[in-house]
């Protein structure tokens, strides 16, 4: 497979984001190799856990990039964490170093055991044997079709957010040291260790990989077939949900806006009301014959909003219709989102969630409740008064220019008025930006 590279997006299971340019050069610190193969990356990867995953072809999913100063023993505690069994703590993928053992990549694959937990970890829905789609089950996984093809079973980009999904949800399992780095860069139980390595700048980003075969098939289907439908399926395929779904609500939306569009035309055709209007901007002497006619019961005017407050729940149903039957179509109907692992900077003391009854952090709620209470509403609060003061200094500096402008009448008092619109502006801007870095930091308080 080609290596090319794409952005990070963190949306719902289908695709780490759109890929873009080829891996290599400057994106991939200048010692990634252009090319890679299954063939040529079959002895470098980590070994699987379990037999049933063994096999002579691995396919390159993801590469992580790390950083320019990230040291050999950094990574290889890195590769060997990613590979390791997810009972002891690992990621339970397949890593690879690159062509170079010291180069600042990990291309990163993943098993077939792995793949089928994650999928039902995440409330995947598959075809089941009776054609049906079925929210999938490891411990049914034989009963579900193609299940024993993970490239046919899942599609390239649910593969690649699994394993990001797999590398968000590595916690250390004890207090430990990164090897390589400074003492500061300390694991502490429960920690996201995957965060920790961004913030300490050995992860740098992660980048899922092109397939310039079906990449080449997707823009002929997309370019050279039906001008008037999406290949949304193939969409779905490559790019994942998130991306399909977009191009699905264009799709959808553009259509929507025929019937209000004829409509309009047919009232500007027909409509008296808007003859008048425009004759009035053209002749005065033909407007005042047509305004000497009888008025309509219903003007052109009302029949067009009362057609639009009606299309547009329409609309809204009929997308909710659309959208469930997609969903349906590519296994993400039912996605769990309460089964999901917590969010990785999520802390709490290890217990059984009541809900799901997994072992997952949690933080009781009296705390939580408590620090709303005296810190959370009082900081929401301070912020909320100081955007009324704002706007009662910028409606009374409004007037004071205004009448100071009506006094003077100069060059330099009509400059004035546009002075508390400009210092209101700023005011917005560094109070907006105060206040998502309170609510970041209360965020994470309040875990």
């Amino acid at each position: 497979l080609t290596m090319n590279r794409g952005g990070d997006d963190e949306g719902v299971p289908g695709g780490l984001g759109e890929p873009a340019q080829q891996l290599g050069g400057e994106g991939a610190g200048g010692k990634a190799p252009s090319k890679l193969t299954a063939h040529s990356f079959t002895p470098g990867w980590t070994k699987v856990s379990c037999t049933c995953c063994v096999s002579e072809r691995v396919e390159p999913l993801v590469v992580v990039k790390l950083g320019q100063k990230v040291i050999p023993e950094t990574k290889r505690w890195l590769i060997k964490l990613i590979g390791a069994p997810q009972k002891d703590g690992g990621a339970g993928l397949l890593a690879h170093p690159g062509e170079d053992a010291t180069g600042n990549i990990i291309v990163l694959s993943a098993p077939r055991c792995t793949l089928l937990r994650a999928t039902e970890e995440l409330g995947l829905c598959k075809i089941y044997r009776n054609g049906d789609m079925e929210a999938f089950a490891y411990d049914d996984r034989k009963h579900f079709r193609d299940s024993e093809n993970m490239e046919v079973f899942l599609t390239s980009a649910e593969r690649q957010y699994i394993i990001k999904y797999e590398l968000d949800g590595l916690r250390a399992q004890k207090d430990l040291r990164i090897p390589g780095l400074l003492e500061s860069c300390t694991l502490q139980k429960r920690d996201s260790i995957w965060q920790k390595l961004r913030a300490a700048g050995v992860v740098v980003d992660i980048f899922p990989l092109h397939n310039p075969g079906k990449l080449k098939d997707l823009s002929e289907a997309w370019y050279c077939g039906n001008q008037l439908a999406q290949p949304l399926d193939k969409v779905n395929e490559y790019f994942g949900s998130s991306v399909a779904f977009y191009f699905s609500f264009l799709d959808f939306y553009t259509w929507s806006l025929l019937p209000p569009a004829i409509l309009g035309l047919f009232i500007a055709y027909f409509s008296r009301e808007v003859q008048r209007e425009m004759l009035q901007s053209v002749s005065t002497s033909q407007a005042e014959e047509v305004q000497n006619e009888p008025e309509p019961l219903i003007s052109g005017h009302m029949l067009q909003a009362v057609f639009s407050m009606l299309w547009s729940t329409v609309v809204m149903e009929l997308w909710k219709r659309r959208s469930s039957s997609l969903s349906y179509r590519w296994g993400t109907l039912n996605l769990a989102e309460r089964f999901a692992e917590p969010r990785p900077g999520f802390h709490g003391d290890l217990g059984v969630n009541p809900v799901t009854g997994r072992m997952e952090p949690l933080f009781p709620e009296w705390k939580r409740d408590l620090r709303m209470a005296l810190v959370s509403v009082p900081a929401v609060g301070l912020f909320l008064g100081l955007v009324v003061l704002g706007m009662m200094c910028f409606y009374w500096a409004e007037a004071g220019v205004k009448q100071l402008h009506k006094d003077w009448n100069t060059m330099v008092s009509q400059t004035l008025l546009y002075v508390p619109s400009v210092l209101h502006i700023v005011y917005t801007n560094m109070l907006a930006t105060a206040y998502r870095t309170l609510a970041q930091a209360l965020t994470e308080y309040g875990e």
